[in-house]
């Protein structure tokens, strides 16, 4: 993902108010691949979400997901586009 795919999903709503929810979740991981479920090392999903607010609800305009590494902050996967 390159940051001009965000900016230019953004760029629209330039001049208006919009809302915007961050969000860290931290799960485990194996580098064993018999096991993955149950692993020892950590890694990190992290969320950004961009919102259009409205009175009875909130749209989502775009967000971002990345995946990385707890310890070594190595990304684990290409960040992707949210919609």
């Amino acid at each position: 993902m390159k940051y001009k795919d965000l900016i230019e999903k953004l760029l629209p709503f330039s001049e208006e108010d919009i809302s915007m929810i961050a969000r860290n979740e931290e799960k485990y991981y194996s580098l064993d691949a018999d096991d993955p479920e149950y692993g020892n090392k950590k890694y990190i999903v992290s969320e950004v979400r961009f919102y259009h607010p409205f009175e009875d609800n909130n749209d989502l305009i775009v967000g971002v997901k990345a995946k990385y590494d707890k310890e070594s902050f190595e990304n684990l996967n290409e960040p992707e586009i949210i919609e």
